[in-house]
């Protein structure tokens, strides 16, 4: 029996698979970004985003999928396919700082967030996706 055990405990995360969310990230100061998708388990660089930031950008991801729903910079927000959202723009949050837009979502209300900037005030944008 404690050797059934044993072998359950070992393999357990071998069939366990985790929630996604944290498995893309951008980073970027330029137009060239880099991307590190963990779902498909390779680095690579893109283009034709808005500059993100010097340290790296909030993305809210889908936690089943690991699908990107939007990412930000604490100044704008992007969907996932590197557009501004609706009032996306003019978040005043400072580029240059390692949280710079932090989304989290609303509970219990699936596709809803609030993104949290870095101003000198308490800053929060409601986003619907």
């Amino acid at each position: 029996m404690r050797k059934l055990l044993v072998l359950l405990i070992i393999s357990f995360p071998l069939i366990v698979k985790a929630q996604l969310e944290d498995h893309t990230w951008y980073f970027s100061e330029t137009t060239k970004g880099i991307v590190f998708d963990f779902n498909n388990h390779s680095p690579s660089v893109f283009t034709g985003h808005g500059v993100l930031s010097y340290e790296g950008c909030g993305i809210a991801s889908d936690p089943v999928s690991g699908n990107v729903h939007f990412y930000s910079n604490g100044i704008k927000v992007y969907d996932n396919n590197h557009q501004i959202m609706p009032n996306g723009n003019g978040l005043n949050g400072a580029i240059s700082c390692h949280t710079n837009g932090v989304p989290c979502p609303v509970p219990d209300q699936p596709g809803r967030y609030y993104l949290f900037s870095n101003t000198t005030d308490l800053a929060t944008a409601p986003i619907t996706i």
